[in-house]
């Protein structure tokens, strides 16, 4: 059994589970160190959650703010539901810039805009500035 340290998943492990000693991991696995990774996978975990607002107060070295985690979580396998960037999803830029107009909005907030409004909601907007049927159906393709 391997526990070879290849990715700040492994460091998760190592503070959860396995909660071997700094000094026995090598150079290689400590440059897949990541604090900032570290910090927010931990914060996934709901219980963990005040722990990792109290970490993230103080300036800690690596070693340090293992040995904070480490001591401070109890031993258990974990499961960190790790949250992926939603994909970038591609808009009708005509739709953006018209919709600019209405919102009087950055083009990065009227993306999210759109991303929570339903298609309803959309062509109301639409609706309201005067756009036709036709004119509606293309700028929502």
């Amino acid at each position: 059994m391997s526990n070879k340290i290849t990715n700040f998943f492994g460091w998760l492990e190592q503070i959860t589970y396995y909660k071997k000693d700094w000094d026995s991991f090598d150079e290689v696995e400590k440059k897949h160190w990541n604090s900032y990774m570290i910090h927010k996978s931990i914060s996934y975990h709901e219980p963990y959650i005040e722990i990792v607002n109290l970490a993230q107060k103080y300036q800690f070295s690596d070693r340090d703010l293992y040995n904070f985690y480490k001591s401070i979580i109890p031993k258990k396998k974990v499961y960190f539901n790790y949250i992926k960037a939603q994909s970038s999803k591609k808009y009708n830029q005509e739709l953006i810039t018209t919709l600019l107009e209405y919102f009087k909005l950055s083009s990065r907030e009227i993306k999210d805009y759109i991303s929570l409004l339903s298609k309803e909601n959309i062509v109301d907007i639409l609706q309201q500035l005067g756009l036709e049927n036709k004119e509606i159906k293309k700028l929502l393709k």
